[in-house]
Order: structure tokens, then C-alpha cells, then sequence
């Protein structure tokens, strides 16, 4: 008598992809789906595969489907360290033969008692990506060799401008414009969701459903607006909504009987953004003036911080503690955009408290209840003290 149980995962199994495999392998190899038998022996290959995703709007690899879509698996998947031979061949084309680096996410995913080797390589951050020195496209079932004028269209509209009788001009449609949006709303995801422990106190969970719709709203709008023809994008970013508006759903109708049970996909969500971010944004709005303001703005918001500190027994005392948070909040807002970036000039552990700062400060003006609590007055000045102290500490260097 067949079991009706849902099959049992193996821990290194990747849950989503496990899920989503036996509609990869009856959709068959196409622009954003590639197959191979056996991880092959000539590590060119993989890195031609990656590169054209890379450039073309991204896609997947599934190393254990031949090229009628049968899931024959990789062998011995379930040893640990032939994973972990798999994952370090894969990093060094990722980083090695393939240029600009990529970081794809890759894992196992798993059915039928057979394991897949997944490589989910996003849009790249770059132009132009290229195999062993030569730059790669996606076309159809193909990962083939980009034509030079390809190329030379692809750095144009990656630099916001395009090509027309005129000469060179700029693109109000450019990958900069969309980039530039897509940013801001993964950020705004990424933050909400490093808050969401500490908004289970009215009115964060508002905040939280309210930015979870936003997001999955604007994450359609663009797809709309500017990525309708890029089919691998719009279904990552549609995945990514699919998600938000789960949350959204369990926060308004209170399908989660505690704050603790929306944590799970709440740090899928902070995982998927984090990824889309690294994977399709990267560095490529980034230049010597974003480093310039990210620094005038540390020692500014120092400053601010520091009057603000000189002010709270004013303000708590005068019956604005209300006006206390909301400033304190828009001075880690001032933070946030520059918090979650690589700046050069800070080391890692820099870097990680200015992240803490920002969003400490930030979620502040949702405790203004609590703040406003007898006997809460000195709790709070000692946390505007310690932030205040470490941003200092910070914009310090800075001089």
C-alpha cells in the first residue's frame, strides 16, 4: 500500500528548490534553464553557462538532468564531503573563471531519492560577463559568444545611456533607473526584516504588514514597468512578493498565534532580498561620490546624535518624548542607505555597528508607548549615549 506521507528531506537539501524540481525538469532547457547529466569534466563549460546568465537576466543550472528533463542525480550527494568538493569547484569558477566575479547561490535540492546540483545564478550586477576572457549571452537554449555590437549595447544601457541618430543620450528607461528602484526596495525589505524582533509592540506589526504590501506591490510595479521581457527577474522578483504578501496575510488576519512562528519566513524573505541585492545590484550604483556622502553623512548624523543626547532631559521633561523618537529615527534613517553598503574606508567591525546604530535608532519610533512609560526616561538616555558614543567613535576616524 503506497504511502501518502510527503517525502522526508535530508538536512543539506535546499526545501524550496527540492520543491520546485519536478517542474524545472518537465519545463525542459530554455533562455533561463540550462540542464547537465554530470558536472563536466571541462570547468570552462560551467563558467560559459553562468557568464551568459549572468549577462542575459539570469537563470538556473541543474547538474544530475540530462537533456530530456529526467532527474538521474549525482552520486554519493549524501556524503558530506563530496558536497563540499561540488561547492568548492563551483566557487572557483565563480570567482575564477568567470569575470566579473558572480555570487550564485548554490545548493542540493533533492527528490525521489536522488540529489541535484542547483546553481541559481541572478542578473548580474555588471554589463557584460565573461567566460575564460570571452563575454557570453543567453540566447533561447544557447550560451553563446556575445557579438561586439551586444556588448556595446549592453554597457550603454547599463550606464543609463542608449544610441540613436542624435549620437549617445541619456536613457530615462536605463538598467541605472530600474537598479536604482529595485535598491531601494530590497533595503527597505532587508531593514524591516533585521527590526522585526523588535516590533512585536504596537504599532510595529502594522509597520511591518504595511511595508511587507508596499514592497510586494512595487516589486510587481516594476516588473511591470521596465522587466516584463527578462522572464528569470520578474520570477524572482515575483517569488519575493509571493512571500511579502504571506507575511502581510499573517500579520493582518492573525493566522500566526505568536510573533515567533512569522520569524521563519521572515528570514526567508531577509535572505531572498539580501541575495537579489548582492546578486543584481552589487556594487553597480556605487562610485567615489556615493563614498564621499557616506562619509559627510556618518560625521553629520555624529553631530546630530550628539545634540539630540544633550536635549533628552529637555524634551522628556517638556512632554515631548514623542518628538524625541521620531528624531532619533529619522537620524538612523540617515544611516540605513549607507549601513547596508561596503564602504572602504570603515573595517568590518565598523561597518557592523554603523549597521546596528542605524537600525536601533531607526525602530525607535515604534516603542514611543513604552518610552513614555514612567521610569523609562533613564533607559532611554543611556541607549541614545551608547549609540551616540559608537557613531562618534566612528566619524572620528573620519577626520
Amino acid at each position: 500500500m503506497a504511502s501518502n506521507q510527503p517525502e522526508m528531506l535530508p538536512p543539506w537539501a535546499d526545501e524550496e528548490i527540492s520543491r520546485q524540481l519536478s517542474l524545472l525538469c518537465a519545463k525542459g532547457e530554455g533562455q533561463y534553464l540550462e540542464y547537465k547529466q554530470t558536472f563536466p569534466r571541462n570547468i570552462s563549460e560551467l563558467g560559459k553557462e553562468m557568464a551568459a546568465f549572468a549577462t542575459s537576466g539570469g537563470g538556473v543550472i541543474l547538474i544530475g538532468v540530462n537533456d530530456d528533463g529526467q532527474l538521474v542525480g549525482i552520486e554519493n550527494a549524501d556524503q558530506m564531503s563530496v558536497r563540499d568538493e561540488y561547492l568548492k569547484r563551483l566557487q572557483g569558477i565563480a570567482n575564477g573563471t568567470v569575470s566579473p566575479p558572480l555570487t550564485p547561490k548554490v545548493g542540493f535540492a533533492y527528490e525521489a531519492g536522488r540529489a541535484v546540483l542547483f546553481v541559481r545564478v541572478h542578473k548580474g550586477s555588471e554589463p557584460v560577463y565573461y567566460g575564460d576572457g570571452r563575454p557570453y549571452v543567453r540566447h533561447l537554449t544557447e550560451s553563446r559568444l556575445a557579438k561586439p555590437e551586444e556588448v556595446v549595447r549592453r554597457v550603454l544601457t547599463w550606464a543609463g545611456l542608449k544610441q540613436s541618430d542624435k549620437g549617445i543620450q541619456p536613457d530615462v528607461t536605463s538598467e541605472h533607473v530600474w537598479k536604482s528602484r529595485l535598491d531601494q526596495i530590497l533595503l527597505d525589505l532587508v531593514v524591516v526584516m533585521d527590526e522585526m524582533p523588535r516590533l512585536s509592540l504596537n504599532p510595529g506589526p502594522d509597520h511591518l504588514q504595511f511595508t511587507c504590501e508596499n514592497c510586494a506591490q512595487w516589486l510587481r510595479q516594476l516588473v511591470t514597468e521596465y522587466l516584463h521581457d527578462e522572464t528569470a527577474v520578474a520570477e524572482s522578483l515575483g517569488q519575493l512578493a509571493d512571500k511579502c504578501d504571506l507575511i502581510a496575510c499573517a500579520v493582518r488576519f492573525g493566522h500566526s498565534q505568536t510573533w515567533s512562528e512569522i520569524d521563519h519566513p521572515c528570514q526567508a524573505v531577509r535572505a531572498a532580498a539580501d541575495e537579489l541585492r548582492s546578486g543584481m545590484i552589487g556594487n553597480s550604483l556605487i562610485d567615489g561620490s556615493f563614498f564621499a556622502e557616506a562619509a559627510r553623512t556618518i560625521k553629520l548624523v555624529a553631530r546630530k546624535a550628539h545634540g539630540l543626547l544633550g536635549r533628552v532631559d529637555q524634551m522628556v521633561g517638556s512632554g515631548r518624548c514623542r518628538d524625541l523618537l521620531s528624531e532619533a529615527a529619522e537620524i538612523g534613517h540617515a544611516l540605513l542607505q549607507f549601513a547596508y553598503a561596503k564602504l572602504p574606508f570603515l573595517l568590518d567591525d565598523e561597518i557592523r555597528s554603523l549597521r546596528e546604530v542605524a537600525v536601533d535608532l531607526h525602530f525607535l519610533r515604534f516603542h514611543d508607548q513604552w518610552y513614555e512609560c514612567s521610569g523609562s526616561e533613564s533607559r532611554l538616555h543611556e541607549r541614545l549615549a551608547e549609540q551616540t558614543s559608537r557613531i562618534e567613535a566612528i566619524a572620528a576616524r573620519l577626520d
